[in-house]
């Protein structure tokens, strides 16, 4: 309608009507009729512990606004409030202040605008309502963890899961957070242990701020879950979830087992096993894959153990079986730059004096191994395959212990001593549960286009692996790589 058109209809209004509409805003105004209890919109999240934030809405130009936040105590535990979550669903807030609440937050707010407060306040989950001279907002719950997705929909009992989201930690010491499995049919209710507990500051290991590390129950019967999360503050408003999961036991494999011993090996620790180890993985690729596997024992090296793709190694336990390095250890690998390797590597790449124990390529799994490196290995375990990209490659439940010194004769120069080294591109390289006892306990050789892996879980005994930067991997000369992180 043309402002022409609102004017002549105006007009043709009677007088009083016309001096009703005029009267009768100011009128209201006068009297508060206008005015309305606040409400919120939106707060910014998450609310970091003491750390400003913003509450956007309406109403807050009034000069008795304040804010009011109720951060609920974690009593009773966690595990109490538990099987009432899960019966009701995540709980609604009150719609008033419970005693105790906090109004004003000693004097840490401001009105910025009409519509927006600035604030500082405790990280924990609490309720919030704005309060003016006409009355109280709705509460709005701040700081109430998401749970997104977990890395795989279907896992293992004794397998190790990340689950992604927001707002999973309060901090970054106790009480820590939580984690259940609850069973959909029964209810049963399984508690579940982290993957790591401590950095090295004594801090609890959250890893990433959008990622907690979590192990399935070893004895998890198999059937379908929902996983829930406590951040470890925040009473009943401190959970999070659920998230679906199926947790299914790994069929038998279907590959052949062919046993070292059965080629010869003796297992003893002095004896050379190589030639033995070197026909089982033949006979394995011969018959289109399988598993070679080590009874307990000690399986002397003079030479590297090429393994060929689709062939995987598989000891008894860690603890038990074992690959060593005799005295003497020697051998070759191919040191011509491989594709994505940066140029300025290559003439330092081909003088490398250094040599693995075993030597992966693609479609691998190591398992169940302890390998003991000594002089003349400097990488106890090496993915590269030459002219490609190495791929499906995993070492699982592995010691890898290398105390070789860096430092050869006749001014030589060794490479790094090191649990497990990625040279050139690699994708779905998996390195997890493993214990590194080196001087470099992972490493990445590759130009900044190629993808490297990220290690998903290391232990070493002291320090951090010399190589291993927070976010990603870095080639020889410092330089990050992202690579694969999630």
């Amino acid at each position: 309608m043309h402002s022409l058109e609102v004017n002549e209809m105006y007009h043709s209004l009677p007088a009083l009507l016309r001096s009703t509409a005029i009267l009768l805003p100011v009128v209201l105004a006068a009297s508060g009729g206008l005015a309305e209890p606040s409400e919120i919109a939106y707060i910014t999240e998450p609310v970091q512990h003491w750390a400003p934030f913003l509450v956007f809405g309406e109403g807050f130009d009034d000069p008795r606004t304040e804010l009011i936040v109720w951060a609920p105590k974690s009593s009773p535990a966690p595990d109490e409030w538990l099987a009432q979550i899960v019966a009701q669903g995540l709980p609604a807030p009150p719609a008033e202040p419970p005693d105790g609440s906090l109004v004003g937050l000693y004097g840490r707010v401001r009105t910025l605008s009409p519509q927006v407060l600035g604030a500082v306040m405790q990280g924990a989950a609490a309720v919030v309502w704005v309060r003016n001279s006409q009355g109280l907002s709705r509460p709005y719950v701040v700081n109430r963890p998401q749970l997104f997705f977990t890395e795989w929909a279907t896992v293992a009992p004794d397998q190790e899961v990340r689950v992604f989201g927001r707002r999973m930690v309060a901090n970054l010491y106790q009480p820590a957070p939580r984690l259940w499995l609850v069973a959909k049919k029964g209810g049963a209710v399984h508690s579940l242990t982290w993957g790591v507990k401590y950095d090295h500051q004594g801090h609890l290991n959250y890893q990433l701020p959008y990622e907690l590390r979590w192990q399935v129950p070893a004895d998890l019967p198999e059937g379908d879950y929902d996983l829930w999360l406590h951040n470890g503050a925040g009473g009943e408003f401190g959970f999070g979830g659920p998230l679906p999961l199926s947790v299914r036991r790994p069929a038998a494999p279907t590959t052949a087992l062919f046993d070292v011993t059965k080629h010869g090996a003796k297992g003893s620790g002095e004896a050379d096993d190589t030639a033995a180890l070197e026909q089982a993985v033949q006979a394995a690729a011969k018959a289109g894959g399988g598993t070679v596997y080590f009874p307990p024992g000690k399986y002397g090296l003079s030479r590297p153990l090429r393994v060929l793709p689709g062939v995987n190694l598989r000891g008894a336990d860690r603890t038990w079986s074992h690959l060593v390095a005799l005295p003497g250890f020697k051998g070759e690998f191919p040191r011509e730059p491989l594709p994505g390797m940066a140029e300025d590597w290559g003439p330092h790449f081909r003088q490398v004096q250094a040599a693995p124990m075993i030597y992966l390529v693609s479609n691998s799994i190591v398992s169940d191994l302890t390998l003991e490196g000594g002089e003349g290995v400097h990488w106890n375990v090496l993915v590269m395959r030459q002219g490609g990209t190495a791929q499906d490659v995993t070492v699982t439940r592995c010691r890898l212990i290398n105390p070789a010194s860096p430092f050869l004769p006749e001014g030589k120069w060794g490479d790094l001593p090191t649990g497990l080294v990625v040279i050139g591109p690699g994708e779905r390289l998996e390195v997890s549960r493993c214990e590194l006892n080196a001087m470099g306990g992972l490493g990445a050789i590759g130009g900044a286009a190629a993808p490297l892996p990220y290690p998903r879980q290391y232990l070493p005994p002291a320090g951090r692996p010399l190589w291993h930067h927070r976010y990603g991997l870095a080639d020889r000369r410092g330089v990050p790589h992202r690579g694969q992180l999630l």
